[in-house]
């Protein structure tokens, strides 16, 4: 007879037993503050995809990151929160903007608060605009502009979950 695999479910790019997948969904997890983040894959007229570099001296995790911020409580609608943020860090007008695909971080720690957050990140797809010349504004200065293609971009965000990577790689043939 067929022998059962041991690990059947997949769980975040890793395969977890029916027991690791039960602990998974029953442990109670203290309550943590949760924030929507909102990031831009901007596109240029090439279809290359804008990337910041960030300095290794920031606490990161990942070596790419995508312009964008968190949404925050005078923001009326994500699309205009996006708008914001990307302008407040390249200093450009992102055009086109339609949602992409969501994801959650659950335990992110950032240097001002050392108590792990929930995070849900929205992807939002947008144009730059023929006169956009993205610059990085000078609270920024830790981080470098590039350019790149999707399928170069899907291999550098190792923060992000595989289905999001994939998703990024079908750009490419857009």
């Amino acid at each position: 007879s067929p022998v059962k695999p041991e690990k059947l479910y997949l769980y975040e790019n890793e395969f977890l037993s029916e027991e690791d997948l039960k602990k998974l969904r029953y442990t109670k997890t203290p309550d943590k503050k949760f924030f929507l983040g909102l990031k831009a894959l901007i596109r240029n007229s090439e279809g290359k995809i804008l990337c910041l570099i960030p300095n290794k001296s920031r606490n990161f995790t990942g070596s790419i990151d995508l312009p964008g911020g968190r949404c925050e409580h005078r923001d009326k609608e994500e699309i205009h929160a996006v708008q914001r943020e990307v302008f407040e860090e390249i200093g450009i007008n992102i055009t086109n903007i339609v949602f992409f695909d969501s994801f959650i971080f659950w335990d992110v720690s950032f240097n001002a608060d050392p108590n792990p957050i929930g995070l849900t990140i929205r992807l939002y797809l947008a144009d730059l605009p023929k006169d956009g010349v993205p610059k990085l504004k000078k609270e920024e200065h830790s981080s470098t502009i590039q350019w790149l293609w999707p399928g170069e971009l899907a291999d550098s965000l190792t923060q992000y979950p595989l289905s999001i990577r994939e998703k990024v790689r079908s750009l490419e043939h857009r």
